[in-house]
């Protein structure tokens, strides 16, 4: 993993060299020592001239067959144009919701991320990435943007590349552990870009809030929810099966984040919860799952 990109190369770009010279290096886990890094001309790009503009993401696409589990799925890394940032912290407490905490950085440390993903070769993927024989494996989906290109693309079980049986060619498993990389720098952003961290993280709960359950009216409504779900929310379809979503405004809901965000969070009503991203459409994102 890269640690941390030092103000003299944080416009280099970054060669894992370590991780795809090594004959056994796609039979073991990163390690805890940071690979090597070489320094090469900066890449020349400009950000998005719109603030809300997606530029990084990675999405944990959820390979299961229940319909609950794939419309409860949500990008694990997002940063915008402007440097908010909004990140799956396993070590904060949400309840019931997913633990994510928003940050935000300053254009520089923007930039430095968006550099280590081209210099990754994620604005310039691969046709296919493979899939190793794994069975019912995620999947990560990445997505990139500079002002004028942009890339959106996803990897099948990143992560889980071994020598034998995969049937990766050398330059898709050369480019897996690129990716696999960058996405542990990503997910460790505050070593990575810790001198452009202007806003440090907290709890993020979003101005609208999902809750999803599976599709009977009667259940949600004897469940107890102290809101009206039945009214507020609709039936969707997702690429698995149906599932019932309402999306409450967190300014108009007095008490809905606390009550999910308590240590005996509803849990047990087999509802979902979800914080909606800035970009996001709502329970309208539910079909695209």
């Amino acid at each position: 993993m890269i640690r941390q990109l030092v103000p003299a190369i944080v416009s280099a770009l970054i060669v894992v060299t370590a991780a795809c010279s090594s004959d056994d290096a796609s039979t073991t886990e990163p390690s805890a020592v940071a690979p090597t890094i070489t320094t090469s001309p900066p890449v020349e790009f400009e950000l998005p001239g719109d603030p809300d503009a997606v530029v990084l993401q990675l999405d944990s696409g959820v390979n299961q067959p229940d319909p609950l589990a794939v419309a409860a799925g949500y990008a694990i890394f997002t940063v915008y144009a402007d440097g908010r940032l909004i990140v799956r912290d396993p070590d904060v407490e949400s309840g019931a919701l997913p633990p994510l905490v928003a940050a935000r950085l300053a254009p520089e440390g923007v930039k430095a991320l968006v550099e280590l993903a081209i210099s990754s070769g994620a604005l310039d993927p691969l046709d296919s990435y493979g899939s190793p024989p794994i069975a019912d494996a995620d999947g990560l989906g990445f997505v990139v943007a500079t002002a004028d290109q942009r890339s959106e693309f996803g990897v099948y079980a990143l992560g889980s590349e071994s020598n034998a049986g995969d049937e990766l060619t050398e330059q898709q498993l050369a480019a897996r552990l690129e990716l696999r990389d960058l996405r542990d720098a990503l997910l460790g952003w505050e070593e990575t870009v810790s001198e452009h961290v202007v806003e440090p993280p907290t709890l993020y709960a979003g101005e609208t809030m999902l809750v999803i359950a599976r599709p009977s009216l009667e259940d949600i409504a004897a469940a107890g929810f102290p809101f009206d779900m039945v009214a507020t929310g609709t039936v969707y379809e997702n690429r698995v099966g149906s599932v019932f979503c309402a999306e409450f405004v967190v300014a108009d809901s007095p008490g809905l984040v606390d009550l999910v965000t308590a240590d005996d969070a509803p849990a047990t009503w087999d509802f979902e919860f979800r914080q909606s991203l800035p970009h996001e459409q709502g329970c309208d994102i539910l079909p695209e799952q």
